[in-house]
C-alpha cells in the first residue's frame, strides 16, 4: 500500500510538472540574483536608504510605515506620511514604535534571510523583486498550512538611498 502510494506521487508530480525541489532551487536562484543586485546597487551609499515597509500578520503592529535602515540595522521609523517619527499611543503616554516593537521591522539584508530560510522550511513562498535595485517587493510566507494565523507577508516600496552632503 505504501509504495502504491508513493508512485502515485511521483507520477502526479510528473504528469503536472510539479517539482517542489526544482522550485526550491528556482527560488534559491532568484533570491541569489537579487540579493547579487542588491549588493552591487546598494555599494555605493554606506549612508543607508529609505523605503515605504510594511509587515502584514495576525499580530500587533501591521501600519505602513517609512523606515530608515543601513545595511546593518533600522534606524528610524517614520509615519508614513512624512510627519516624524512613529509612536504608539497607550493611553496618554506615547512610545517610539522602534523601541517598544523592534522585531517587527527588519533591513533589506535581513529580510534575504528570511526569504532564504523559508526556502527550505515554508509551504508556501512568494516573492517579487525589485528589478532595478534587487530588493525584494512582495514576500508571502505561509510554514503551515494545518496551523492558522502563523502566515506573514512583507511589502516594501519606494526605496530611494540616502546621501548626505557636509554643510559648507
Amino acid at each position: 500500500m505504501m509504495r502504491t502510494s508513493l508512485l502515485m506521487v511521483v507520477l502526479l508530480a510528473a504528469f503536472t510538472g510539479c517539482d517542489p525541489f526544482n522550485n526550491e532551487q528556482q527560488q534559491i536562484t532568484e533570491l541569489n540574483e537579487a540579493r547579487d543586485l542588491w549588493e552591487k546597487v546598494s555599494a555605493d551609499y554606506s549612508e543607508g536608504y529609505q523605503v515605504r515597509y510594511q509587515r502584514l500578520c495576525f499580530c500587533y503592529f501591521t501600519e505602513e510605515v517609512w523606515m530608515q535602515a543601513d545595511s546593518d540595522s533600522v534606524l528610524y521609523i517614520l509615519n508614513p506620511d512624512g510627519g516624524g517619527l512613529m509612536y504608539l499611543e497607550h493611553g496618554e503616554e506615547q512610545t517610539y514604535v522602534l523601541d517598544e516593537i523592534p522585531d517587527t521591522f527588519k533591513t533589506v539584508d535581513q529580510l534575504f534571510e528570511i526569504i532564504e530560510d523559508a526556502t527550505s522550511r515554508a509551504e508556501m513562498l512568494e516573492v517579487s523583486y525589485d528589478q532595478e535595485k534587487g530588493y525584494p517587493n512582495t514576500i508571502n510566507i505561509d510554514y503551515s498550512s494545518d496551523i492558522a494565523d502563523e502566515e506573514v507577508s512583507f511589502r516594501l516600496s519606494d526605496l530611494y538611498f540616502l546621501r548626505y552632503e557636509p554643510h559648507q
